[in-house]
């Protein structure tokens, strides 16, 4: 079945599936469950690897040596501490700018929905919120 989904979900679902248990699932759901995850980290693959790139080219100069800061910031004066702060902002606002457009896209892919029971042993075998468990219903139900 082919589904819709914003760059921004798929990438949310990729990241759940990295901590994903399946405990409570019937023998017979083990593959075909991997499968359909194994779909979804795929899509996420292009995505992510953009927003990567443009992370990477928007890095100011002294990008390193600013986290090296945060790591002791305790032990930096208050302008410092200002300092670091602004310009990793300033870093990260440029970076959500630029990726904004690029994870409200729609991604089309090709995934057989599981069923609802599925779903509720997947959640059963985890400690999911509600949004992540909304996101898991969007990419992997109907």
């Amino acid at each position: 079945m082919k589904k819709t989904l914003k760059a921004q979900t798929i990438l949310d679902a990729a990241k759940l599936f990295g901590k994903l248990k399946l405990t409570m699932l019937e023998d017979t759901e083990y593959m075909p469950v991997i499968k359909r995850l194994q779909v979804v980290k795929d899509a996420a693959k292009p995505i992510q690897n953009l927003i990567d790139t443009a992370s990477k080219a928007l890095e100011p100069d002294d990008y390193q040596e600013l986290l090296k800061k945060g790591d002791m910031f305790e032990t930096l004066s208050d302008e410092e501490k200002l300092l670091v702060n602004v310009r990793l902002q300033a870093y990260y606002n440029r970076q959500r700018r630029a990726t904004a457009e690029e994870l409200m896209k729609d991604v089309k892919i090709d995934i057989t929905p599981i069923s609802d029971e599925t779903l509720e042993r997947i959640i059963k075998s985890n400690d999911f919120t509600v949004a992540e468990i909304l996101t898991l219903q969007d990419v992997l139900c109907k």
